[in-house]
């Protein structure tokens, strides 16, 4: 059995390793405990999207429960509820993941609701979520997050629609929250007035309409005490907004255009600027 495991370890390292630039991230069952039959839909679709959002967001390889079934047959585990933090740990490193996303759907409703204003129908979704650090076993990210969609009452009602729009909001809540722990990065090939061009694009996931952020690099930080180099002291220059993606390349638009910028200035994604 040993044996076995060190074998599926080292297929599933390598099949990761080529993506080293990327955080890998190990997606579990989203698990129903709404109490109702709707939240099961909302849990195959929640972890649908997400599985997607990741991809694209450029930051993520995803390693789903499905490439992991031999791993599990091994350990003859069954998920029966929200994956506690140590079986993820244990099972994380095995698939070669850095993270593990575990979540549970806790509200999954479709209803008609009165504001005074008007009348509409209205669904809504609640997901608790975790994010563990596989190396360490800490959580880095423990929230709930929710997502609405609703029509005015009256017209045509699609509650399967409305139900995946309101899954697809708390997706990107998701999303948003993981990409900064692990934001798209890259540095500045060169400038033009007020058009920088960068080198990453649509092969790493950038796509127009993105904000990003210009950086100038310091010093180094270096420990008084033990002499370690702690990072580098950075400088926010402006941001960006993307307006046009190559497969290898992009280029944004400066918002303030004030400072100058210059090749190799970091650059990295940013949310709600």
């Amino acid at each position: 059995m040993k044996r076995i495991l060190v074998i599926l370890t080292l297929m599933l390292s390598l099949a990761v390793s080529v993506f080293a630039d990327k955080q890998v991230i190990a997606v579990w069952d989203i698990v129903n405990g709404s109490g109702n039959y709707v939240g099961n839909k909302v849990a195959q679709d929640f972890k649908a999207e997400l599985t997607t959002a990741l991809v694209n967001s450029g930051a993520f390889n995803v390693v789903e429960r499905g490439q992991l079934k031999s791993v599990l047959r091994e350990f003859s585990f069954q998920q029966s509820g929200m994956v506690d933090p140590a079986t993820a740990v244990q099972i994380g490193k095995m698939s070669g993941a850095g993270l593990t996303f575990v979540g549970n759907v806790v509200t999954a409703t479709v209803g008609h609701q009165d504001n005074f204003v008007y009348k509409s129908v209205k669904a809504k979704v609640k997901l608790n979520y975790k994010i563990i650090d596989n190396k360490t076993g800490v959580i880095k990210i423990s929230e709930m997050v929710e997502g609405n969609s609703s029509v005015v009452d009256g017209q045509r009602v699609n509650t399967e629609l409305l139900m995946y729009n309101a899954v697809k909001e708390a997706v990107e809540k998701v999303t948003a929250a993981l990409t900064e722990l692990n934001p798209v990065s890259a540095c500045v090939i060169r400038t033009h007035e007020k058009w920088v061009y960068i080198n990453v694009g649509s092969e790493n996931g950038v796509k127009v309409g993105d904000m990003y952020g210009i950086y100038s690099e310091g010093n180094n930080l270096v420990d008084p005490v033990t002499g370690d180099i702690l990072g580098t002291e950075e400088f926010h220059i402006d941001n960006m907004k993307i307006i046009k993606v190559m497969p290898k390349y992009s280029i944004g638009v400066r918002k303030n255009n004030k400072r100058a910028v210059f090749p190799e200035m970091k650059v990295r994604r940013i949310f709600g600027k």
